[in-house]
């Protein structure tokens, strides 16, 4: 009786069970949201391999959605990937645009860019760079008359014109890595953020250059957006781009023409003054991946957790004797002798796991570069994460930081938190970081036969220490206190720096290879007319990268402007 019972219970459920059951899953189904995304590679479509790119994708979805928009860029020679990952929040049907900023690598294979919700993937496309579209550097142009400015380019030449709205400015100084100029023609304040203007005017700090297109009748330099890019004492360049004043921005520059290089009658006169404007060379940044190869190659344990082991393990060959001694007195010393070698094998399994994490550790060599006239920094970091066992390494770091692999490794970026590194089978992994920090520190030399004189103003709040003036490929250091600083220097105190080769440690190493750079004259730059630097440690404050480990030190590289020049 019981079993026929129990046979049309069952029945039951599954005659109910079942329609339940599937209706459940149409019901989850259904709550997936359908999404569809436009998505942008580049700048109108141009793309520079191996620099800092923005992805853009117009998302628009069917409900409200919270979740994280992943740019995977895979490495062409390997099955890993660089990751960076933003929050997006999307209405119910209204279009968001979101732009990641994403490293190129493999023109041959798309880039994947994922939807995720809570921890689930609920979408995925692809894109890929079109044939023809891989250039050498872009110049971003700003008009609203887009033909033209293309002819004054070289037909040999592999810079492209790339026509963009205000909307499509970066909003990080990053992403102007693949950019030669801004061309600005007619601009709409009201669709410039300020977010766009910091990252535009970091950017031209840092060495970029602006160029405002003003024939006469023009009412650009009227913009709010642009007047602060504008010099009381402009320069004027050689010819034959004479017209043209250069006013001087950080390392960089804004370039005023009076010529519409637009009009379908241009000059012949007039496209040489747009050809010598529009070949001015980037400076070179002071950071360059050679600073990799100065820094040492692992990192060690440190000094006391070496001298711990060495204690425990003497520790350990004193206690010998009498543990041999004590398992000879009955239990009662078996017990004992047991408990002490317990001790210290704790103790030692202990150390040998600090050192471990020692070991797996980030070696950084970080620079902030001054601007000139600018109270900004440019702060470039290159690191070499050392995993002796392989496994997965977190780095954090700062929300206007991007951190790049510069090998092949598994990365994820998430902007403005963590970045995580898997090197699977390998060892090392390097990787680089950069940002622009607010440093209001400045400085001017005045040279008068063998009298040189500094003068430093410091209002960053932060010491400065073991301060060093770099003059024509000599080193002499100085004493900066307070916020303003005045220093004759010794004509017989010069000395040249140490060199690379018989430098120790990672502060060492960093320093001479700054100083080898500096007498090389890696940025110099004669726009601004630096004739030598001022190199220190900057006190509380450390790298963009950052672990958990001991903090690595901040060299801080101050240009000092020439004669008539305040600081």
């Amino acid at each position: 009786m019981a079993m026929p019972l129990l046979f049309a219970l069952g029945g039951v459920l599954l005659i109910v069970g079942l329609p339940l059951w599937f209706a459940v899953g149409d019901g989850a189904a259904a709550a997936a949201p359908f999404v569809t995304a436009e998505i942008r590679l580049g700048y109108a479509g141009y793309v520079v391999p191996d620099v800092w790119m923005p992805a853009t994708a117009v998302l628009r979805s069917d409900r409200n959605l919270e979740g994280v928009l992943e740019v995977a860029a895979p490495h062409p020679r390997s099955s890993r990937a660089a990751r960076v990952r933003a929050e997006v929040h999307l209405e119910a049907s209204v279009p968001r645009a979101v732009t990641i900023p994403a490293v190129i690598r493999d023109l041959r294979a798309p880039i994947v860019l994922r939807l995720i919700e809570a921890g689930r993937p609920v979408a995925e496309w692809r894109a890929a760079v079109p044939p023809g579209r891989v250039v050498d550097a872009i110049i971003l142009t700003l008009s609203d008359r887009p033909v033209g400015l293309d002819r004054l380019l070289p037909t040999e030449s592999r810079v492209r014109i790339a026509y963009v709205g205000p909307d499509s400015l970066p909003v990080r100084f990053q992403l102007y890595e693949g950019v030669q100029a801004v061309v600005v023609h007619t601009l709409d304040d009201r669709r410039v953020t300020p977010t766009q203007l910091e990252a535009l005017s970091g950017w031209v700090a840092a060495g970029g250059h602006l160029i405002l297109v003003v024939p006469p009748g023009s009412d650009l330099l009227t913009r709010a957006s642009l007047r602060a890019f504008l010099q009381r004492d402009p320069r004027a360049p050689a010819p034959p781009a004479a017209p043209a004043r250069v006013h001087p921005w950080g390392r960089g520059a804004v370039t005023v023409v009076p010529i519409d290089p637009f009009r379908p009658d241009l000059s012949p006169e007039g496209a040489a003054v747009w050809r010598r404007v529009l070949s001015r060379e980037t400076p070179a940044p002071l950071v360059e991946r050679t600073l990799l190869d100065a820094l040492p190659q692992s990192g060690g344990a440190s000094a006391l957790v070496q001298l711990l082991i060495v204690l425990t393990l003497g520790g350990y060959l004193v206690a010998l004797r009498p543990l041999t001694a004590w398992s000879q007195r009955g239990r009662g010393g078996v017990v004992l002798s047991l408990a002490l070698l317990g001790a210290v094998t704790a103790a030692a399994v202990a150390l040998a796991a600090v050192a471990r994490t020692q070991m797996t550790t980030l070696i950084q060599g970080a620079v902030a570069e001054g601007l000139p006239q600018r109270d900004l920094a440019r702060v470039e970091a290159l690191g070499r994460v050392v995993l002796p066992q392989g496994g997965t390494f977190a780095l954090r770091t700062s929300g206007e930081t991007l951190v790049r692999p510069l090998g092949e490794a598994d990365t994820s970026l998430r902007l403005g938190g963590a970045v995580e590194l898997d090197g699977r089978a390998a060892a090392t992994l390097s990787v680089q970081g950069s940002a622009l920090i607010s440093l209001p520190v400045q400085g001017s030399i005045h040279v008068q036969g063998e009298e040189v004189t500094v003068e430093i103003r410091n209002r960053a709040g932060r010491s400065l220490r073991d301060p060093v003036v770099v003059h024509n490929g000599r080193i002499q250091p100085i004493a900066v206190v307070g916020a303003e600083a005045r220093v004759t220097l010794a004509p017989e105190a010069w000395r040249d720096p140490p060199p690379l080769e018989v430098a120790r440690g990672v502060r060492a190493r960093l320093l001479a290879w700054t100083f080898g750079r500096l007498r090389a004259g890696a940025i110099i730059d004669p726009t601004i007319d630096v004739t030598a630097f001022l190199v220190a440690w900057l006190e509380e404050e450390r790298g963009v990268l950052r672990w958990r480990g001991p903090p690595a030190p901040l060299l801080l590289v101050v240009p000092l402007i020439g004669r008539g020049d305040s600081p």
